[in-house]
Order: structure tokens, then C-alpha cells, then sequence
């Protein structure tokens, strides 16, 4: 599961990066490397991508970018969008109720209980 996914850089400013990530400047290939863009076509299994389309935090962009790559490499994966509700996924009646059903059913759908065989 993702909820409000972050892409890559290129969606956030340089001052939202140091005040979020602590930090105030990133590489080029430390930014590649932590992408989910750049290793999406090696996704195994169930994904549920989720966000806000008003998010102001992280912007829908970032989950475009991740479908975008994902649809390249030929992988299948769910997704859910709360139109107008913004980073906290909060808005309007019944929504965080919604949300987290929508978390736990697809917990329960996709992870077995106990142990793994080996």
C-alpha cells in the first residue's frame, strides 16, 4: 500500500525538501535510486496506490509519475482516488471511515495470517 506516494523531487520545492526531509541538497543519483519510478518495473505481488487529488503536500503528480512507470513496465496494481480531499484525507462526510476500510480490507485480502512456509 502507498497513501499520497512521493515520486521523485521534481514535484517539490527545494525549501518543502530541506523543511520535510531534513536535508538541503540532494544528488541527482540518491534521488534515482530511492524513486519508486526507478524500480517499478521489479514490483512483485499487490500494490494499492491511494491520494487525495487537492493534496497540497504531496502533490497528485507524484502518483501519476509512479502509475505512469508502472503501466510501462506492464504491472498490474489497484488504485484509489479521494477527489477533492487533500493530504490528510479527511474531507467530506464518511471519508476517513472510507479510507481506512478501504486499508484494512485490502490488509486483509492480500496478507495471509500466520507464519510464512518456507
Amino acid at each position: 500500500m502507498a497513501v499520497a506516494p512521493v515520486s521523485t523531487n521534481a514535484f517539490t520545492t527545494r525549501s518543502t525538501r530541506g523543511a520535510t526531509w531534513g536535508c538541503r541538497r540532494t544528488t541527482p543519483t540518491a534521488t534515482a535510486t530511492g524513486s519508486p519510478i526507478t524500480h517499478a518495473h521489479r514490483l512483485k505481488g499487490n500494490l494499492l496506490l491511494v491520494h487525495g487529488t487537492a493534496d497540497d503536500n504531496v502533490h497528485y503528480a507524484n502518483t501519476e509519475a509512479v502509475v505512469d512507470e508502472l503501466i510501462a513496465a506492464n504491472k498490474q496494481f489497484s488504485m484509489f482516488l479521494y477527489p477533492n480531499r487533500t493530504h490528510n484525507i479527511s474531507e467530506g462526510r464518511n471519508t476517513t471511515r472510507h479510507l481506512f476500510g478501504l486499508l484494512t480490507r485490502y490488509l486483509q485480502q492480500n496478507l495471509q495470517a500466520g507464519p510464512k512456509d518456507r
